[in-house]
């Protein structure tokens, strides 16, 4: 049980994304995951793993007016199967910046770990923006944190 949550920590996070005008702006950066509160729900066929995790997000290279790191809280659903194997995983990360904008991704995770985030929506500078992409981890640090890396691509609405 230990590695498979540990395995989903570098898809516990839901990477933001920053933007430019007019055409897609590729975006990459990395994240550090810590998780904070770990529930159980058993049942006959399976499991639901329901974390929270404190994570921060380094943004190398951003766009004007976007802050270069931010420090999201999210939370995550993980389906397991009866021997704990991954299924599928929803992600949700709530954002508060320092400018006080803030905003809301989501990230779906597949069977076979592959993660894919995309921003709901959010105010001020996010408001005008859609953006989506991709995750995945780098290193598992520990049973409860891991570093990753996200890119993707950033649009004008």
């Amino acid at each position: 049980m230990k590695k498979v949550l540990a395995t989903f920590l570098f898809l516990a996070i839901t990477p933001i994304a920053a933007f430019g005008g007019g055409h897609g702006i590729k975006w990459e950066g990395h994240g550090f995951s810590q998780v904070v509160d770990v529930k159980q729900i058993k049942g006959e066929s399976g499991m639901i793993v329901s974390q929270k995790t404190s994570d921060f997000w380094d943004w190398p290279i951003v766009p004007e007016g976007f802050p270069a790191a931010v420090s999201p809280e999210c939370s995550q659903s993980i389906a397991l199967d009866q021997n704990g194997n991954l299924l599928a995983a929803v992600n949700t990360c709530e954002l508060l910046d320092s400018d006080g904008d803030i905003a809301i991704f989501t990230g779906i995770i597949d069977s076979t770990g592959s993660g894919k985030w995309q921003l709901l929506t959010g105010t001020g500078k996010y408001a005008d923006y859609d953006g989506n992409g991709t995750f995945q981890t780098v290193t598992q640090i520990s049973d409860t944190q891991s570093k990753y890396v996200f890119s993707g691509h950033g649009f004008k609405k």
